[in-house]
């Protein structure tokens, strides 16, 4: 590079150029870096760009760069894409974990009035059954008092 090359735009002097299609592209030496023309001989026969420059191994460690830069780039947004797909993932299996806890709760509860519901019909028939037992000794009890005072005024 010459003293005056470091301060100048040469952007205006690229010509014939074509942006390369993968970041592989940018570190294929046997395509020219401008045109993407296979490389022969060290001048382009297609675009004329003469890779013998002195420039030619800065614009080679520049693509360099570049392509891994691009490999980074492609790597970020693969791990954003993973790493929300796993979270959404995870918040959806918490949330079915949390519906089927509710649900167990609640069925859970409903088999527990219903016990508690058979607990109470069952006392209930119990002191029923105490009840007509106690009035059926009552009524014999009556029965054998009545037979006893009939037997006994005859």
């Amino acid at each position: 590079m010459s003293p005056s090359s470091s301060s100048r735009d040469f952007a205006q002097h690229v010509g014939r150029f074509r942006w390369p299609l993968t970041a592989a592209e940018l570190t294929d030496t046997s395509r020219c870096p401008a045109c993407s023309t296979t490389l022969p001989a060290p001048v382009c026969p297609s675009c004329g760009l003469d890779l013998r420059h002195p420039a030619a191994r800065e614009l080679l460690a520049a693509s360099t760069d570049a392509a891994a830069a691009l490999e980074k780039r492609v790597q970020l947004i693969g791990q954003i894409r993973f790493e929300v797909a796993e979270a959404q993932a995870a918040s959806e299996v918490a949330a079915q974990q949390r519906a089927l806890e509710q649900v167990a709760a609640r069925a859970d509860e409903a088999e527990r009035r219903v016990a508690a519901e058979r607990r109470v019909a069952a006392e209930r028939r119990a002191k029923a059954q105490a009840q007509a037992q106690r009035a059926a000794e009552a009524d014999a009890a009556r029965a054998a008092q009545a037979a006893s005072q009939a037997a006994q005024a005859h």
